[in-house]
């Protein structure tokens, strides 16, 4: 004779409403940590893992009141452009609002940022550059991309994101503080169409009172070691040499009236980061590019001296090989606080 086996359960009961049953195995795999090892007859899912993968942002690094999280300042350094007179490169400039016209043929940097290159004039490439050529900057100089890739185009405000669309949240009226931090992320590869519609959101997004923060990107994937290690800064120079778009100055100019660097361009040789925003009545106190720099300077200091928590993997277990012994590939604590129950 068969026996008739229950599945464990657990019961929800209401005040107002009959009682909810849930199979237990079911209500465990909603509490089961999402980078545990599934079973082996188990139904394959896509992998998820909690670790917290987040971004640089200069803007909540100046003002953190915190070390903890800000050793990604560690690879990043202020970066400088050279002036666009000392590029060589010759671009075109054609109007594409209708049929494609000819304003200017091989002009310079320099006649670019001077005579065209105004508030509310934005510069965008006219057409896109395959992802798996833009993303190899070694590949672009020995094909010298940027000669066939040079006809560009000015927009203005509300090309692209027209007056109350929905892919923009803007604050209902400038007040006397900046707004809500906005970022912005762009590359050589980003599509026409998204880079206009990033550079559209940014100018609105300046004009309404927000710091905005743009993170341009040599390519997409970051490798692990570039997030411990700095990679060169010559990239990056002929990069801005060959496409003006990308300029943190070009970017700065085709910004409202008034617009200013907040924090100034800073770059660990993978990515360039800057801040811009308007001079609004009450500016964050102190200088916020000492202020980044003394949060460096004091995570660099929190790490040698074996008190920094929270670490990379990679960072600990390079540490141990340079010969560290406060730290331990196994946990994120220092051994010191680890031993001490925190």
């Amino acid at each position: 004779m068969s026996l008739n086996v229950r599945m464990p359960t657990v019961e929800f009961r209401s005040l107002l409403l009959p009682p909810i049953r849930v199979s237990l195995r079911a209500f465990r795999s909603v509490a089961r940590p999402r980078c545990a090892h599934q079973a082996p007859h188990a139904t394959p899912h896509a992998a998820q893992c909690l670790a917290q993968l987040r971004s640089l942002h200069l803007y909540k690094s100046a003002k953190a009141k915190t070390l903890l999280g800000q050793h990604k300042l560690m690879t990043f350094t202020p970066y400088k452009v050279a002036p666009p007179s000392q590029s060589q490169h010759k671009v075109n400039l054609v109007d594409s609002s209708k049929a494609p016209i000819m304003i200017a043929e091989d002009i310079s940097l320099q006649e670019l940022y001077d005579d065209y290159v105004k508030p509310g004039q934005m510069l965008h490439l006219l057409h896109n550059i395959p992802k798996a050529v833009a993303e190899n900057v070694d590949k672009i100089q020995t094909n010298k991309t940027a000669d066939e890739f040079r006809n560009y185009s000015l927009m203005k405000p509300h090309d692209a994101v027209k007056k109350g669309s929905k892919d923009i949240t803007l604050r209902d009226q400038k007040g006397k503080q900046l707004g809500q931090l906005k970022c912005i992320m762009i590359r050589l590869s980003s599509p026409n169409a998204y880079f206009r519609h990033c550079m559209d959101r940014a100018y609105q997004f300046v004009q309404s009172g927000s710091p905005v923060e743009f993170r341009t990107r040599l390519r997409g994937s970051t490798a692990k070691i570039e997030k411990i290690q700095a990679g060169p800064i010559d990239k990056w120079q002929w990069m801005h040499d060959h496409w003006p778009h990308l300029r943190p100055d070009f970017i700065l100019k085709s910004m409202p009236e008034g617009s200013h660097f907040l924090i100034d361009p800073v770059s660990d040789g993978y990515i360039v980061q800057f801040v811009i925003s308007l001079k609004m009545e009450k500016m964050p106190s102190g200088n916020l590019n000492a202020r980044l720099w003394k949060v460096k300077k004091g995570v660099t200091h929190s790490v040698k001296s074996g008190v920094q928590t929270q670490l990379p993997k990679m960072m600990r277990q390079q540490l141990v090989e340079q010969g560290s012994t406060d730290y331990s590939v196994n946990s994120g604590l220092p051994k010191s606080q680890a031993l001490a129950g925190y």
